[in-house]
């Protein structure tokens, strides 16, 4: 069985990160973690699976939810029936996604702050934590056939 390892130029960080949140440095954690810091956008666990050959689904499903939980992986919704990962220690974006070849766009920037207080007052709520928004459209290539 080929172990899986981070890079060199990453490994000690991402140990380090994995240390920082009480967990144990293992290869599918640290294989994990890699592929998502080579990877410039949301990646789905089947493609993942693609780079980490050796590790079993179950082991990517359980091993990205306990990443998930500790806030150093956010889950996107693209609305193609399963989930995409990524790092949550990048910039916050939102995504602009084509919904004809699938092409993803970051979107750095983020004014939600009327929103927020909107679905504050609405909801009934006293605190946001978080949002994601994401927007759905086609891209300029894909209008052109």
């Amino acid at each position: 069985m080929k172990i899986l390892t981070a890079c060199a130029k990453h490994a000690p960080l991402l140990r380090k990160q994995l240390r920082g949140h009480n967990l144990k440095v293992t290869p599918a954690r640290l294989g994990i973690l890699d592929v998502l810091t080579h990877t410039k956008k949301p990646i789905s666990i089947q493609d993942i699976s693609l780079k980490l050959k050796n590790t079993d689904l179950a082991t990517l499903y359980r091993t990205l939810e306990t990443l998930k939980d500790l806030g150093i992986v956010t889950q996107v919704d693209f609305q193609h029936g399963h989930a995409h990962y990524e790092l949550a220690a990048r910039k916050h974006h939102h995504h602009l996604i084509c919904q004809k070849c699938g092409k993803v766009a970051d979107i750095s920037k983020c004014d939600t702050s009327g929103l927020e207080k909107q679905a504050l007052k609405i909801g009934g709520f006293a605190k946001i934590n978080s949002h994601s928004l994401e927007f759905f459209g086609i891209c300029n290539a894909c209008k052109r056939k």
